[in-house]
């Protein structure tokens, strides 16, 4: 009686051992599963934003080469802009860079900002184009004929892209200009999973040119 009454004990004490490892089981593939979840909904949404960002850019670009001034381009844009990218807030930020060949001074045959403005107030984002040398661009709300040009009566064509040197890939035509639009906007996390220490980015982009 003794012997039985000891195997039992076992066979008890065995399927308690096996219950407590399915549930530690159990609670590490939830944490799992849970994580990858919060992942693929983070992941959708920054695919979503960036989709969002890539369609602005285009369209700001797309609007200021079919003639549509850089003041009116921007306001536009700040018009159709809402959440998850809003021009009106200090979530988002857009640069319109208009750039020709100089035809004046020093600066002739090189690539020159023409026309420059920024849209939003998000704060710490700069262009892709650099700029040197006599750069005024002319940012009365009140008065848009000016369309924000260079306004230096110096030398109109002062301000260069770049120091001279254009990104890779990007060439002017003759006689023509390039009209490029970026596009930042901060990245809201939807989700806890910036509290698990995964690496997302703060800040996404998007430029189009024309």
């Amino acid at each position: 009686m003794k012997r039985n009454r000891s195997l039992k004990t076992i066979r008890r004490s065995g399927k308690n051992a096996e219950g407590g490892q399915a549930l530690i089981e159990f609670t590490l593939s939830l944490i799992l599963l849970l994580v990858l979840s919060l992942g693929i909904i983070e992941f959708s949404y920054a695919l979503y934003v960036k989709h969002v960002l890539i369609k602005m850019a285009r369209e700001g670009a797309n609007l200021v080469s079919r003639n549509t001034s850089v003041y009116d381009a921007g306001n536009a844009m700040k018009y159709m802009a809402n959440n998850p990218v809003d021009l009106n807030s200090n979530h988002s930020f857009m640069i319109f860079t208009v750039i020709r060949m100089g035809t004046s001074g020093a600066n002739t045959g090189k690539p020159v900002i023409y026309k420059y403005r920024t849209v939003g107030t998000l704060t710490g984002q700069t262009s892709v184009i650099s700029k040197s040398g006599s750069c005024t661009f002319y940012v009365d709300a009140n008065a848009p004929a000016h369309d924000y040009e260079n306004t230096s009566t110096s030398n109109p064509d002062g301000c260069l892209a770049n120091g001279g040197t254009l990104p890779a890939g990007v060439v002017i035509p003759n006689s023509g200009q390039l009209f490029l639009t970026e596009v930042f906007n901060r990245h809201t996390l939807i989700t806890p999973v910036g509290n698990l220490n995964l690496n997302v980015p703060n800040t996404l982009y998007s430029s189009a040119y024309f």
